[in-house]
């Protein structure tokens, strides 16, 4: 990655190293052929969260412990481009939630988070596979919206809120948010 630190890079980026950059983040680059501006934005982009990303700070973000958030948004918007270009390609999605989305989740982290839920011994079988599947999709997507509780696959075979009693189920919804505020705005 680090030839694609300099900004000259991008100047007349060929279609491999353009395809090298595009793979890993497919998922959030918005692919408009038609706008090269943006295409060079995303690549930017990528290249400096990898060359953030692979430090010891992406694994404390891994780890739900601090965040880069505050120096990928100054380079993105005062370095690389602006807040215009980015509102743009990303719309109104925070920063930090875009490169949780990217780095993912700690598997250990996630356990970590949701031990209260899977340590607790008056759980049945259904609410541990319940929060199991929850820490799943946490791990891979970063974070999770908590409406997402009650819709697919969640909502199989029974809902949400069928599942677990009013008070667990504000403390799973409440632990849902934290994570997530975690990704935008953690603790350091």
């Amino acid at each position: 990655m680090k030839k694609f630190r300099r900004i000259e890079s991008f100047t007349l980026i060929s279609d491999i190293a353009l395809a090298e950059l595009k793979k890993p983040i497919s998922m959030l680059v918005i692919n408009d052929k038609t706008d090269v501006d943006a295409l060079k934005f995303d690549s930017l982009m990528y290249g400096y969260m990898v060359e953030l990303c692979s430090g010891r700070k992406a694994t404390l973000y891994r780890n739900n412990v601090i965040t880069i958030v505050a120096e990928l948004e100054h380079i993105f918007t005062h370095e690389l481009g602006n807040a215009e270009d980015y509102a743009r390609t990303y719309g109104d999605t925070p920063f930090g939630l875009l490169v949780r989305k990217l780095v993912h989740l700690d598997r250990d982290a996630a356990m970590e988070a949701f031990s209260e839920f899977l340590n607790d011994q008056s759980l049945n079988e259904q609410q541990i596979s319940f929060v199991k599947r929850v820490v799943d999709y946490v791990v891979e997507n970063g974070y999770m919206e908590p409406v997402a509780l009650t819709q697919p696959p969640f909502d199989r075979p029974c809902s949400f809120m069928q599942i677990f009693d009013q008070k667990r189920a504000t403390a799973l919804v409440a632990l849902v948010k934290t994570i997530k505020q975690n990704a935008v705005s953690p603790a350091a």
